[in-house]
């Protein structure tokens, strides 16, 4: 428990940015929505969007969404967000690893009357609690904005589950995080190293929606698991990504285990 507390509290800060961020993304992004509405221009904004090659609305985020309601809106703003969020999640995965190697205090952590076992799952439980209040953060931001600048409640479900998607989108980019740490033996590498397949997964997921014909690749890259055009139209989570999810995150979470209890630590 005081490994936990530790955890959470060398975290705060950090958190505390990056829910800042999230809050100002949402709210400012949707504020755009409002002024947007208010002035009738949806439809004039989807024809200028059309007008934009394919390859640019595609990098934007603006392929296949309708800008004129609320949900095509926050759609797009979502691009953003989950970015955001694997990110967070990513470095923060690699950082509750390797923290005390890098600030040369780890023999400190491993003269505590506990197993590499209990540190490292109490590790896990503060690096999930922190993705846990980003999302929570974002879903009540979301809520808040949606509501305020669509006008009414009716897209709480679209906006409950694409968060939903996001945790578990966001969960599995954390626990990449932590098994790269605990195979590295150079701590100070781990972060940039995590960083490198996250950005190349995005790469990605922006190739696929270039070609129909790279749709086997979806199952490569989280941020292509739940994506958000099945939520608009009411199909819900795709059940062969969510099951892939839960065996991704499953195995991340034993090779991290191993990894660490078998790992030669660098003081």
């Amino acid at each position: 428990m005081n490994i936990y507390i530790k955890e959470m509290k060398g975290q705060i800060k950090t958190l505390i940015f990056w829910t800042i961020g999230i809050f100002a993304m949402i709210f400012g992004g949707m504020s755009k929505y409002g002024a947007m509405y208010s002035g009738s221009g949806g439809d004039s904004i989807n024809q200028l969007m059309e007008s934009i090659p394919k390859t640019i609305r595609i990098v934007l985020g603006f392929i296949d969404l309708d800008l004129s309601t609320v949900e095509g809106f926050y759609g797009v703003l979502f691009g953003y967000v989950i970015l955001m969020a694997a990110v967070h999640g990513a470095m923060l995965g690699a950082n509750i690893i390797s923290k005390e190697e890098n600030l040369k205090t780890v023999e400190f952590l491993m003269a505590k009357p506990v197993s590499r076992a209990d540190i490292i799952r109490a590790k896990i439980l503060a690096g999930v609690t922190g993705i846990f209040i980003f999302n929570l953060v974002t879903l009540g931001t979301s809520i808040f904005s949606v509501n305020f600048y669509g006008g009414d409640s009716s897209a709480d479900r679209f906006v409950m589950n694409v968060t939903l998607g996001l945790f578990i989108s966001q969960a599995i980019f954390f626990f990449i995080g932590t098994a790269v740490a605990s195979n590295i033996k150079r701590p100070k590498i781990s972060t940039a190293a995590t960083m490198g397949i996250v950005m190349f997964m995005y790469l990605i997921s922006i190739v696929l929606e270039l070609s129909d014909k790279l749709n086997f690749l979806r199952f490569i890259t989280p941020f292509k698991y739940f994506v958000i055009i099945r939520f608009i139209e009411n199909k819900g989570f795709d059940l062969s990504f969510l099951m892939v999810s839960f065996l991704i995150i499953a195995i991340l979470k034993i090779v991290t285990f191993k990894a660490y209890e078998k790992r030669d630590l660098y003081i």
